[in-house]
């Protein structure tokens, strides 16, 4: 479900609005001039257009394609290193579902490795799990099994 129609620009606006940040993207800042760098830059402050609109317009088929375009050329000069390091990871991470994705996975790994306090007994039956396919990976290649040492001393 989109706007409101009488809030939505025609297909015909939309291509050319979608035209028009393609060419902002890609044009190079006169010397002094702020880097294109992030979206809310052409869209709030060059355009004039208020966020819950945007997200609206970004929706749209018409949109679409320009928007994902868009956001790949201005990751393009973040990675490049045309911007800070930090900032550049910032936007890769909100812009780009994949980093996000991947951080997301990260941290959900870390999370649950700290959540996860195991007793004793879970500590060595999972040492000897791991030592049980040790030895059958290495009688599969011949080697010897090594001794199984002695879990139980202190």
């Amino acid at each position: 479900m989109g706007i409101h129609r009488s809030l939505s620009p025609s297909d015909d606006e939309l291509d050319a609005l979608g035209q028009e940040l393609i060419a902002w993207c890609l044009e190079v800042p006169k010397k002094g001039e702020e880097k294109h760098a992030l979206l809310p830059q052409w869209y709030s402050v060059k355009k004039h257009i208020l966020r819950d609109t945007w997200k609206a317009i970004i929706k749209q088929p018409v949109f679409r394609p320009y928007y994902e375009e868009a956001q790949v050329l201005l990751g393009m000069k973040l990675i490049q290193g045309s911007v800070k390091e930090g900032f550049a990871h910032r936007f890769l991470r909100l812009y780009h579902a994949d980093v996000r994705e991947d951080d997301d996975a990260i941290a959900a790994a870390k999370n649950k490795a700290n959540s996860q306090v195991l007793s004793g007994e879970e500590i060595i039956k999972a040492i000897r799990e791991d030592m049980n396919a040790r030895t059958k990976e290495q009688s599969v290649r011949g080697i010897p099994p090594a001794p199984e040492p002695d879990l139980a001393a202190k």
